[in-house]
């Protein structure tokens, strides 16, 4: 507080010396009470800190979490390619064998159509793009980890899936 109003009193008289014309008493009022607001969030950031550091340096948030934007959304876009297909050869898969089940009966159904194969990939796979989204922006590096482990795992899951089915 003694900082402050020792910066106020310094800068009273910049203010005053040419704009005393130009500016009334409520326009110098504004402008001081917008320096000391300026000044007093600078100072309890430093203290909050406990460590002396610059204006700039107060108002960085510490340690950031490094978020690989790129990598991200191109394990969504390649799961979602993945399900796709494992949508599009497991239907077909179904409608060319009668005989046959899916494999995620207790999922999908014994005998989806392709819709709910569509709907029922994209609530899951959204679903896991969004709890992988914030797991990837903790501060902790094991879960991290395992938000990128849940992508991966998602698309070989259908790659997988796609794989058999290519094979039968």
């Amino acid at each position: 507080m003694l900082a402050v109003s020792t910066l106020l009193r310094a800068q009273q008289p910049a203010l005053s010396t040419a704009n005393d014309a130009k500016r009334t008493a409520e326009q110098v009022n504004d402008v001081n009470i917008q320096l000391m607001q300026q000044d007093i969030r600078s100072e309890r950031k430093k203290v909050v800190a406990n460590m002396p550091l610059t204006d700039t340096e107060g108002t960085r948030p510490n340690n950031p979490v490094a978020f690989n934007t790129t990598a991200y959304w191109f394990l969504v876009a390649s799961g979602g390619a993945a399900a796709i297909a494992d949508a599009q050869m497991s239907h077909a898969y179904l409608a060319t064998h009668p005989g046959s089940r899916e494999a995620s009966s207790w999922l999908l159904g014994q005998r989806p159509s392709l819709a709910r194969y569509y709907i029922t990939f994209a609530m899951v796979d959204g679903g896991t793009a969004l709890i992988s989204y914030k797991l990837l922006h903790c501060r902790r590096k094991p879960v991290r980890i395992i938000g990128w482990c849940l992508l991966g795992g998602l698309t070989a899951i259908h790659t997988h899936d796609d794989i058999l089915m290519a094979g039968r």
